[in-house]
């Protein structure tokens, strides 16, 4: 199946969002408290590659689709008004 990237995700809690950049890589905004962290993450295990392919097919509704404009405007909020944690 061919699926136009990047696509976005969000959990219901609003506390994680998802930029899928393809079938083997994303990028992850999450908040915690008044810290944010943002990764990217590639995928190197199956398990990791299964993750993204159910993020894209919304497997069990555990995503909700987000715009891309929400994503952006999350990052942008969580960048200029939070401390960014790094690992």
């Amino acid at each position: 199946m061919n699926y136009d990237f990047p696509i976005f995700r969000k959990y219901s809690h609003d506390k994680t969002y998802f930029r899928i950049n393809s079938k083997e890589n994303f990028d992850e905004l999450i908040i915690i408290g008044s810290y944010y962290i943002y990764r990217n993450q590639q995928a190197l295990i199956l398990p990791e590659f299964i993750m993204i392919v159910d993020m894209i097919d919304n497997l069990n509704n555990h995503w909700l689709p987000i715009t891309e404009n929400e994503f952006d405007e999350k990052l942008s909020n969580c960048r200029s008004e939070l401390s960014e944690k790094t690992f």
